[in-house]
């Protein structure tokens, strides 16, 4: 095993600091393709632990390997626990985590669905996590996700999945799962937003947030402008490291403009607002100025967006006011040079901007657009313009890395203090309380002959939807504006009732029926 160390710059407290969860990355192709030291298939580790070096080394014995889909995860303390490419989830030791064997098929060396996969230290209890997944259509786009939690007291502290759920059904953006801590500090908001068709421009969608906290999660809907029009989703989607701007990219559909929406975010509600939309450049697909859509990423001190197309990498300055003076703002910090690495075999492979993560040591890494042992990287992203120092392919991998860059949010934002969501601050006040609570009972259960359903909440809604599951997750059956269900026709089992109101999931619950 070698390693390499990388000298880092001074970086803000924020990220040297707090919760580790993210310390480690894993990139990189497994051992299972016939990989070795020699051929540099194989996986690259990148250590942030130290504040003043980063560890990188290699691993050729473990069978796991990453494409798109990418997490890693580690304690608060940055004790590594498992990671996830979107087909399963691998402990410490590299092996399949009970439970996580088998989330989608495998494409390559992994699921091929840009932020795919996330993972959240949960709330409710400092040995449990929680995971989330998507599941793609048959076009470029997301049509499932799925809820999931991770006990690491089991298997000796190697953990295993204790549960797992269907979230949302619904045309989503392709991928683009990204979270925020909830305004306690505590809970967190996950983000999905709704696409309603994947190859033309559409109007009404809206986001589905979902609320964990210590009693579990809660789907929540808000719309959003009826003159938003969505592309294909390809891209990125990211919150500030502060918290309070939510920035997803999308384009892909070459000779077509990306589009940059931002929105400010309230992390006690959940509310999007103010949204400002910034038409980018044209892309085409690589022959000409910019190439296609990339990726984006903001300076730890959360001024400054980094959005890239494959050959450009753009700074807009967030402090400015309205869509056009940030426009306006734009400047070319980097444009793509040329560099190529050569396999083995002398095939040529271009080493352009693709999707970037902001990391701990406060630096923006960025992977390239072909399978290459190189990522670019942004030393000094809180300066303006060229001060923020792109480095192009300026960490050399002992691997190859097939395009992946590890999905995280920031773990170390803490509560908004002084805020009315600040519950963290009185005990008794739980998150749930802060919104429109609904309670949701299934009876009898076990069931045989009938399903009772009855609802307590304080909100006003139209129609109810009951979704029927099999632990598999195949949809048995989907009704309508019923509280009552005949059950004689199902096979005695175990099932998953989803409850939604007006199109958002309330709860899944577990239902027996029993012959």
């Amino acid at each position: 095993m070698k390693y390499i160390l990388i000298g880092l710059a001074i970086m803000p407290s924020l990220f040297l600091f707090g919760q580790k969860h993210d310390n480690l990355w894993i990139l990189g192709y497994s051992h299972g393709l016939g990989g070795s030291e020699e051929d540099s298939l194989g996986l690259s580790i990148l250590d942030f632990s130290s504040e003043n070096s980063l560890h990188i080394s290699s691993n050729y014995q473990w069978t796991l390997g990453f494409d798109v889909a990418s997490t890693n995860f580690s304690d608060a303390k940055g004790n590594y626990l498992f990671s996830s490419n979107g087909v399963r989830i691998y402990d410490r030791e590299g092996e399949w985590l009970e439970g996580g064997e088998n989330l989608n098929e495998n494409e390559n060396n992994g699921y091929i669905l840009p932020q795919g996969v996330l993972a959240l230290p949960h709330p409710r209890d400092s040995n449990l996590y929680a995971f989330f997944h998507g599941r793609k259509g048959s076009t470029p786009r997301m049509e499932e996700t799925w809820y999931s939690e991770i006990d690491m007291r089991k298997n000796k502290g190697l953990g295993a999945v204790t549960s797992m759920q269907p979230l949302i059904q619904d045309t989503l953006l392709y991928g683009q799962i990204t979270a925020v801590k909830h305004g306690n500090g505590r809970d967190w908001w996950i983000i999905f937003q709704r696409n309603c068709d994947a190859f033309t421009r559409c109007k009404n969608n809206f986001f589905y947030k979902v609320l964990l906290n210590s009693e579990g999660i809660q789907v929540f809907e808000q719309k959003i402008q009826d003159d938003l029009k969505t592309n294909t989703g390809l891209g990125q989607a990211v919150f500030t490291p502060d918290g309070t701007k939510y920035i997803a990219v999308q384009g892909d559909r070459f000779e077509e403009p990306s589009y940059i929406d931002i929105y400010d975010f309230d992390r006690c509600t959940g509310e999007f607002s103010n949204r400002i939309r910034i038409e980018t450049v044209i892309t085409d697909r690589g022959d000409g100025e910019n190439g296609g859509t990339g990726g984006i990423a903001v300076s730890p001190n959360s001024r400054f967006l980094y959005f890239n197309t494959w050959k450009k990498i753009f700074q807009y300055d967030l402090s400015k006011e309205n869509a056009q003076i940030m426009q306006d703002s734009s400047v070319v910090v980097a444009e793509y040079d040329g560099f190529v690495q050569y396999t083995q075999s002398g095939f040529p492979l271009g080493t352009r901007f693709l999707r970037g993560q902001l990391a701990p040591d406060g630096k923006i890494y960025i992977c390239t657009t072909n399978s290459t042992q190189y990522l670019h990287v942004i030393h000094s992203p809180n300066e303006k313009e060229l001060a923020c120092n792109v480095e192009q392919h300026g960490i050399y991998l002992p691997t190859f890395n097939g395009f992946s860059i590890p999905n995280h949010p920031n773990y170390r934002l803490g509560a908004w203090e002084g805020s009315v969501c600040d519950t963290l601050n009185d005990p008794s006040v739980s998150t749930a309380d802060l919104f429109t609570k609904t309670e949701v009972k299934l009876y009898p259960n076990p069931a045989s002959d009938l399903l009772n359903i009855t609802i307590n909440t304080k909100r006003n809604y139209q129609t109810i939807s009951v979704r029927l599951y099999d632990l598999l997750g195949n949809l048995v059956r989907d009704y309508h504006n019923t509280t009552a269900i005949s059950l004689q026709n199902y096979p005695a089992g175990i099932y998953l009732a989803q409850i939604a109101l007006d199109g958002a999931i309330i709860q899944t619950q577990k239902l027996i029926i029993q012959r």
